[in-house]
Protein backbone atom coordinates (compact mmCIF):
# COMPACT_ATOMS: atom_id res chain seq x y z
CA UNK A 1 0.00 0.00 0.00
CA UNK A 2 1.98 3.47 -1.27
CA UNK A 3 0.86 6.50 0.70
CA UNK A 4 0.73 9.66 -0.09
CA UNK A 5 0.53 13.05 0.86
CA UNK A 6 -2.78 15.10 0.82
CA UNK A 7 -2.41 17.42 -2.51
CA UNK A 8 -2.90 21.45 -1.60
CA UNK A 9 -6.49 21.35 -2.90
CA UNK A 10 -7.37 18.50 -0.99
CA UNK A 11 -5.74 20.16 2.39
CA UNK A 12 -7.53 23.47 1.89
CA UNK A 13 -11.01 20.75 1.96
CA UNK A 14 -9.19 19.51 5.40
CA UNK A 15 -8.58 22.68 6.72
CA UNK A 16 -12.28 23.44 5.31
CA UNK A 17 -14.07 20.33 7.19
CA UNK A 18 -11.77 20.88 10.32
CA UNK A 19 -13.07 24.86 11.02
CA UNK A 20 -17.07 24.20 9.72
CA UNK A 21 -17.45 20.90 10.35
CA UNK A 22 -20.46 18.95 9.51
CA UNK A 23 -21.40 17.98 5.90
CA UNK A 24 -19.47 21.04 4.20
CA UNK A 25 -17.26 19.09 2.76
CA UNK A 26 -20.10 16.71 0.85
CA UNK A 27 -21.00 16.67 -2.96
CA UNK A 28 -24.26 15.24 -3.17
CA UNK A 29 -25.50 14.78 -6.72
CA UNK A 30 -28.38 12.69 -8.76
CA UNK A 31 -29.25 11.12 -12.21
CA UNK A 32 -32.50 9.68 -13.59
CA UNK A 33 -32.37 7.57 -16.72
CA UNK A 34 -34.99 8.38 -19.20
CA UNK A 35 -34.95 4.89 -20.98
CA UNK A 36 -35.46 1.46 -18.79
CA UNK A 37 -32.88 0.27 -16.91
CA UNK A 38 -32.50 -3.10 -15.33
CA UNK A 39 -31.41 -2.84 -12.07
CA UNK A 40 -29.42 -5.53 -12.19
CA UNK A 41 -27.38 -4.40 -14.74
CA UNK A 42 -26.97 -1.09 -13.46
CA UNK A 43 -25.13 -3.03 -10.27
CA UNK A 44 -22.76 -4.35 -12.45
CA UNK A 45 -22.12 -1.10 -14.34
CA UNK A 46 -21.30 0.66 -11.22
CA UNK A 47 -18.72 -1.72 -9.97
CA UNK A 48 -17.09 -1.09 -13.32
CA UNK A 49 -17.16 2.59 -12.72
CA UNK A 50 -15.85 2.55 -9.51
CA UNK A 51 -13.14 -0.06 -10.91
CA UNK A 52 -12.50 2.63 -13.54
CA UNK A 53 -12.21 5.30 -11.18
CA UNK A 54 -9.29 4.89 -8.29
CA UNK A 55 -10.23 8.35 -6.60
CA UNK A 56 -13.41 7.09 -5.47
CA UNK A 57 -11.40 4.58 -3.80
CA UNK A 58 -9.02 6.99 -1.53
CA UNK A 59 -8.95 6.73 1.60
CA UNK A 60 -7.33 8.08 4.37
CA UNK A 61 -4.92 6.95 7.17
CA UNK A 62 -3.44 9.30 9.83
CA UNK A 63 0.83 8.99 10.00
CA UNK A 64 2.12 10.75 12.83
CA UNK A 65 -1.04 12.99 13.25
CA UNK A 66 -0.99 13.81 9.53
CA UNK A 67 -3.86 12.85 6.88
CA UNK A 68 -2.15 10.39 4.28
CA UNK A 69 -4.49 8.67 1.86
CA UNK A 70 -4.32 5.94 -0.37
CA UNK A 71 -6.02 3.90 -3.13
CA UNK A 72 -7.90 0.78 -1.61
CA UNK A 73 -8.02 -2.51 -3.99
CA UNK A 74 -11.36 -2.27 -6.21
CA UNK A 75 -13.72 -4.75 -4.50
CA UNK A 76 -17.32 -5.12 -5.59
CA UNK A 77 -20.23 -3.72 -3.82
CA UNK A 78 -23.53 -4.03 -3.51
CA UNK A 79 -25.17 -0.86 -3.65
CA UNK A 80 -28.46 -0.23 -2.32
CA UNK A 81 -31.69 0.20 -3.82
CA UNK A 82 -34.14 2.74 -2.22
CA UNK A 83 -37.60 3.39 -4.05
CA UNK A 84 -39.67 6.76 -3.89
CA UNK A 85 -43.57 7.23 -4.44
CA UNK A 86 -42.63 10.84 -5.46
CA UNK A 87 -40.36 13.58 -6.27
CA UNK A 88 -41.63 15.48 -2.91
CA UNK A 89 -40.12 12.36 -0.81
CA UNK A 90 -36.79 12.19 -3.14
CA UNK A 91 -36.40 15.14 -2.40
CA UNK A 92 -36.19 15.08 1.44
CA UNK A 93 -34.51 12.13 1.25
CA UNK A 94 -31.43 13.45 -0.81
CA UNK A 95 -31.58 17.01 0.93
CA UNK A 96 -30.72 14.54 3.97
CA UNK A 97 -28.44 12.62 2.24
CA UNK A 98 -26.12 15.96 1.40
CA UNK A 99 -25.84 16.83 5.06
CA UNK A 100 -25.09 13.35 6.22
CA UNK A 101 -21.05 13.78 6.87
CA UNK A 102 -18.45 10.84 6.07
CA UNK A 103 -16.21 9.34 8.76
CA UNK A 104 -13.11 10.29 7.38
CA UNK A 105 -11.75 6.71 8.77
CA UNK A 106 -13.95 4.66 5.52
CA UNK A 107 -15.21 4.95 2.42
CA UNK A 108 -15.81 8.41 1.26
CA UNK A 109 -18.57 7.91 -1.50
CA UNK A 110 -21.87 6.30 -1.08
CA UNK A 111 -23.95 5.41 -4.17
CA UNK A 112 -27.31 4.89 -4.08
CA UNK A 113 -29.87 3.34 -7.02
CA UNK A 114 -32.98 4.77 -6.79
CA UNK A 115 -36.48 4.20 -8.35
CA UNK A 116 -39.26 7.31 -8.97
CA UNK A 117 -42.16 7.56 -10.66
CA UNK A 118 -41.50 3.99 -12.97
CA UNK A 119 -37.63 5.16 -13.84
CA UNK A 120 -34.45 4.67 -12.26
CA UNK A 121 -31.90 6.52 -11.05
CA UNK A 122 -28.35 7.12 -9.61
CA UNK A 123 -27.87 9.50 -6.39
CA UNK A 124 -24.19 10.22 -5.83
CA UNK A 125 -22.65 10.67 -2.69
CA UNK A 126 -18.93 12.24 -2.54
CA UNK A 127 -16.61 13.37 0.02
CA UNK A 128 -14.45 16.44 -1.93
CA UNK A 129 -11.49 14.66 -1.54
CA UNK A 130 -12.46 12.89 -3.86
CA UNK A 131 -13.95 14.40 -6.59
CA UNK A 132 -14.79 17.87 -7.81
CA UNK A 133 -17.79 19.64 -9.39
CA UNK A 134 -16.01 18.41 -12.86
CA UNK A 135 -16.13 14.51 -11.71
CA UNK A 136 -19.64 14.36 -11.33
CA UNK A 137 -20.13 15.17 -15.41
CA UNK A 138 -16.76 12.44 -16.21
CA UNK A 139 -18.56 10.12 -13.68
CA UNK A 140 -22.43 10.26 -15.39
CA UNK A 141 -20.16 9.88 -18.76
CA UNK A 142 -18.80 7.22 -17.58
CA UNK A 143 -21.72 5.25 -16.24
CA UNK A 144 -23.45 5.99 -19.65
CA UNK A 145 -21.03 4.63 -21.64
CA UNK A 146 -20.39 1.85 -19.21
CA UNK A 147 -24.94 1.07 -19.82
CA UNK A 148 -23.94 1.47 -23.54
CA UNK A 149 -21.46 -1.25 -23.51
CA UNK A 150 -18.86 1.92 -24.85
CA UNK A 151 -15.40 2.00 -24.43
CA UNK A 152 -14.62 4.90 -22.29
CA UNK A 153 -11.19 5.78 -20.94
CA UNK A 154 -10.17 7.55 -17.75
CA UNK A 155 -7.03 8.40 -16.58
CA UNK A 156 -5.37 7.73 -12.51
CA UNK A 157 -5.87 10.13 -9.51
CA UNK A 158 -2.28 8.17 -8.75
CA UNK A 159 -0.58 9.85 -11.58
CA UNK A 160 -2.17 13.18 -10.72
CA UNK A 161 -0.85 12.46 -7.06
CA UNK A 162 2.50 11.86 -8.60
CA UNK A 163 2.64 14.82 -10.92
CA UNK A 164 1.67 17.31 -8.15
CA UNK A 165 4.69 15.76 -6.07
CA UNK A 166 7.24 16.51 -8.95
CA UNK A 167 5.64 19.92 -9.70
CA UNK A 168 6.06 21.46 -6.41
CA UNK A 169 10.08 21.37 -7.01
CA UNK A 170 9.58 22.34 -10.82
CA UNK A 171 10.98 25.48 -12.77
CA UNK A 172 7.32 25.35 -13.31
CA UNK A 173 5.87 26.81 -10.15
CA UNK A 174 8.59 29.18 -9.71
CA UNK A 175 7.38 30.58 -13.08
CA UNK A 176 3.85 30.62 -12.06
CA UNK A 177 4.58 32.29 -8.44
CA UNK A 178 6.44 35.38 -10.19
CA UNK A 179 3.26 35.39 -12.57
CA UNK A 180 1.34 36.35 -9.29
CA UNK A 181 3.64 37.95 -7.25
CA UNK A 182 3.97 40.49 -10.59
CA UNK A 183 0.16 40.83 -10.70
CA UNK A 184 -0.36 42.22 -7.17
CA UNK A 185 2.85 44.82 -8.16
CA UNK A 186 0.50 45.89 -10.54
CA UNK A 187 -2.61 46.32 -8.21
CA UNK A 188 -1.78 46.38 -4.32
CA UNK A 189 -5.22 47.68 -2.80
CA UNK A 190 -8.04 45.81 -2.46
CA UNK A 191 -11.33 46.24 -3.91
CA UNK A 192 -14.76 46.05 -1.64
CA UNK A 193 -17.74 45.63 -2.71
CA UNK A 194 -19.26 45.92 0.97
CA UNK A 195 -17.60 47.43 4.14
CA UNK A 196 -20.29 45.56 6.14
CA UNK A 197 -18.63 43.22 8.48
CA UNK A 198 -19.74 39.48 8.51
CA UNK A 199 -18.49 36.92 11.13
CA UNK A 200 -20.92 33.28 10.08
CA UNK A 201 -19.91 31.45 7.16
CA UNK A 202 -23.81 31.32 5.79
CA UNK A 203 -24.66 31.78 2.05
CA UNK A 204 -27.48 33.04 -0.27
CA UNK A 205 -28.18 32.37 -4.03
CA UNK A 206 -29.86 34.58 -6.15
CA UNK A 207 -31.02 32.71 -9.59
CA UNK A 208 -31.59 34.41 -12.57
CA UNK A 209 -32.65 32.62 -15.87
CA UNK A 210 -31.78 34.03 -19.67
CA UNK A 211 -33.82 33.44 -21.88
CA UNK A 212 -32.60 31.24 -24.95
CA UNK A 213 -33.09 34.09 -27.63
CA UNK A 214 -30.72 36.10 -25.24
CA UNK A 215 -28.04 33.28 -24.55
CA UNK A 216 -27.68 32.75 -28.38
CA UNK A 217 -27.39 36.31 -28.84
CA UNK A 218 -24.84 36.09 -26.35
CA UNK A 219 -22.56 33.58 -27.63
CA UNK A 220 -23.12 35.22 -31.49
CA UNK A 221 -21.71 38.18 -30.29
CA UNK A 222 -18.52 36.26 -28.40
CA UNK A 223 -18.20 34.12 -31.12
CA UNK A 224 -17.74 37.36 -34.06
CA UNK A 225 -15.59 39.24 -31.00
CA UNK A 226 -13.51 36.23 -30.31
CA UNK A 227 -14.42 36.32 -27.02
CA UNK A 228 -15.24 33.66 -24.54
CA UNK A 229 -18.52 33.99 -22.19
CA UNK A 230 -16.47 33.63 -19.61
CA UNK A 231 -14.29 36.04 -20.34
CA UNK A 232 -17.56 38.71 -21.39
CA UNK A 233 -18.80 38.27 -17.57
CA UNK A 234 -15.36 38.96 -16.23
CA UNK A 235 -15.40 42.10 -17.95
CA UNK A 236 -18.95 42.85 -17.15
CA UNK A 237 -18.09 42.38 -13.45
CA UNK A 238 -15.20 43.99 -13.44
CA UNK A 239 -17.03 47.11 -15.22
CA UNK A 240 -19.84 47.07 -12.36
CA UNK A 241 -16.89 47.02 -9.49
CA UNK A 242 -15.71 49.78 -11.52
CA UNK A 243 -19.02 52.08 -11.85
CA UNK A 244 -19.49 51.53 -7.94
CA UNK A 245 -16.16 51.61 -6.67
CA UNK A 246 -14.71 53.93 -9.00
CA UNK A 247 -11.28 51.16 -9.34
CA UNK A 248 -9.96 50.69 -12.32
CA UNK A 249 -7.60 47.66 -11.05
CA UNK A 250 -9.12 45.02 -9.25
CA UNK A 251 -8.57 40.87 -8.91
CA UNK A 252 -11.77 39.43 -8.91
CA UNK A 253 -11.53 35.62 -7.60
CA UNK A 254 -12.21 32.19 -9.80
CA UNK A 255 -12.53 28.68 -10.12
CA UNK A 256 -10.56 27.49 -12.48
CA UNK A 257 -10.53 23.09 -13.36
CA UNK A 258 -6.65 23.07 -12.84
CA UNK A 259 -6.74 20.48 -15.55
CA UNK A 260 -4.43 21.19 -18.16
CA UNK A 261 -4.51 18.29 -21.33
CA UNK A 262 -6.79 15.81 -22.42
CA UNK A 263 -5.67 13.06 -19.73
CA UNK A 264 -6.20 15.46 -16.49
CA UNK A 265 -9.62 16.38 -17.90
CA UNK A 266 -10.40 13.08 -17.97
CA UNK A 267 -9.73 11.85 -14.54
CA UNK A 268 -11.72 12.01 -11.96
CA UNK A 269 -10.79 13.59 -8.36
CA UNK A 270 -10.23 16.77 -6.88
CA UNK A 271 -7.94 19.07 -9.37
CA UNK A 272 -10.03 22.45 -8.16
CA UNK A 273 -8.42 26.04 -7.76
CA UNK A 274 -9.09 29.28 -6.82
CA UNK A 275 -7.07 32.15 -8.27
CA UNK A 276 -7.16 35.76 -8.86
CA UNK A 277 -7.49 37.54 -12.03
CA UNK A 278 -6.14 40.99 -12.44
CA UNK A 279 -8.63 43.21 -14.54
CA UNK A 280 -8.15 46.79 -15.89
CA UNK A 281 -10.56 49.24 -17.10
CA UNK A 282 -9.30 51.81 -19.38
CA UNK A 283 -11.45 54.73 -19.23
CA UNK A 284 -10.24 56.03 -22.55
CA UNK A 285 -10.81 52.85 -24.35
CA UNK A 286 -13.92 51.22 -26.01
CA UNK A 287 -15.70 48.93 -24.05
CA UNK A 288 -14.65 46.30 -26.36
CA UNK A 289 -10.79 47.05 -26.75
CA UNK A 290 -11.32 46.57 -22.84
CA UNK A 291 -12.82 42.87 -23.36
CA UNK A 292 -9.72 42.20 -25.74
CA UNK A 293 -7.33 43.68 -23.08
CA UNK A 294 -8.61 41.56 -20.43
CA UNK A 295 -9.09 38.87 -22.41
CA UNK A 296 -5.27 38.72 -23.02
CA UNK A 297 -4.75 38.76 -19.25
CA UNK A 298 -7.02 35.96 -18.68
CA UNK A 299 -5.50 33.83 -21.17
CA UNK A 300 -2.27 34.81 -19.01
CA UNK A 301 -4.21 33.31 -15.74
CA UNK A 302 -4.81 30.23 -17.09
CA UNK A 303 -1.48 29.26 -18.02
CA UNK A 304 -0.18 29.58 -14.34
CA UNK A 305 -4.09 28.26 -13.15
CA UNK A 306 -2.16 25.32 -11.37
CA UNK A 307 -0.06 27.56 -8.47
CA UNK A 308 -2.30 27.21 -5.56
CA UNK A 309 -4.49 29.59 -3.79
CA UNK A 310 -2.99 28.70 -0.61
CA UNK A 311 0.57 29.22 -1.35
CA UNK A 312 -0.51 32.90 -2.62
CA UNK A 313 -1.93 33.88 0.53
CA UNK A 314 1.12 32.96 2.38
CA UNK A 315 3.44 35.09 -0.62
CA UNK A 316 1.67 37.84 -0.12
CA UNK A 317 0.94 38.22 3.59
CA UNK A 318 4.40 39.44 4.35
CA UNK A 319 3.54 42.69 1.73
CA UNK A 320 -0.17 42.98 3.41
CA UNK A 321 -1.63 41.13 5.60
CA UNK A 322 -5.02 42.60 4.91
CA UNK A 323 -4.95 41.79 1.45
CA UNK A 324 -3.61 38.40 2.26
CA UNK A 325 -7.36 37.82 3.89
CA UNK A 326 -9.42 39.71 1.42
CA UNK A 327 -7.89 38.24 -2.33
CA UNK A 328 -10.54 35.83 -3.97
CA UNK A 329 -12.80 36.60 -1.11
CA UNK A 330 -14.30 39.62 -2.16
CA UNK A 331 -15.51 38.59 -5.54
CA UNK A 332 -15.65 35.14 -7.83
CA UNK A 333 -17.09 34.52 -11.24
CA UNK A 334 -17.59 30.33 -12.23
CA UNK A 335 -18.76 30.03 -15.75
CA UNK A 336 -20.30 26.27 -16.53
CA UNK A 337 -22.54 25.08 -19.30
CA UNK A 338 -25.76 22.88 -18.48
CA UNK A 339 -25.08 19.28 -19.23
CA UNK A 340 -28.90 19.28 -20.95
CA UNK A 341 -28.36 22.35 -22.99
CA UNK A 342 -24.66 23.11 -23.75
CA UNK A 343 -26.27 25.78 -25.40
CA UNK A 344 -27.25 27.63 -22.42
CA UNK A 345 -25.14 29.86 -21.36
CA UNK A 346 -24.81 29.72 -16.78
CA UNK A 347 -22.86 31.71 -15.64
CA UNK A 348 -22.58 31.73 -11.52
CA UNK A 349 -21.09 35.22 -9.74
CA UNK A 350 -20.04 34.74 -6.10
CA UNK A 351 -19.62 38.36 -4.36
CA UNK A 352 -18.51 37.67 -0.75
CA UNK A 353 -16.83 38.82 1.89
CA UNK A 354 -14.54 36.75 3.87
CA UNK A 355 -16.45 33.32 5.19
CA UNK A 356 -19.89 35.11 3.54
CA UNK A 357 -20.69 34.60 -0.55
CA UNK A 358 -23.75 35.80 -1.98
CA UNK A 359 -24.03 34.13 -5.62
CA UNK A 360 -26.37 34.70 -8.77
CA UNK A 361 -26.89 32.34 -11.20
CA UNK A 362 -27.43 33.14 -15.14
CA UNK A 363 -28.42 30.47 -17.01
Amino acid sequence: MELFSLTKPQKSICSMEQYYGGSVANITDSLLFEAPVEVQALQGVLNKTLEQCDSLRIRIQMQDGVPMQYISPFAPCMFDVVGFANQAAFDSWIAKLARTPFDLNGSLFKIYIFTLNGQVGIALHLHHLTADAWTLNLLANTIVQNLKGEASSQGSYTDYLIEEQAYECSTRRAKDKAYFMSCFEKCSEPVYLSDKQVTNAEANRLSITIDMAASQEIQAFCDDSGLSPYALFMNALAIYLYRVKGAQDMFIGTTVLNRAGYQAKNTPGLFINTVPALMHIDETASALENLHQNTDGISGLFRHQKYQYNDLLIDIRPYDPAIARRVCSEGELRLLSEVADPSRLFCRMWVARESYAKCWDVA
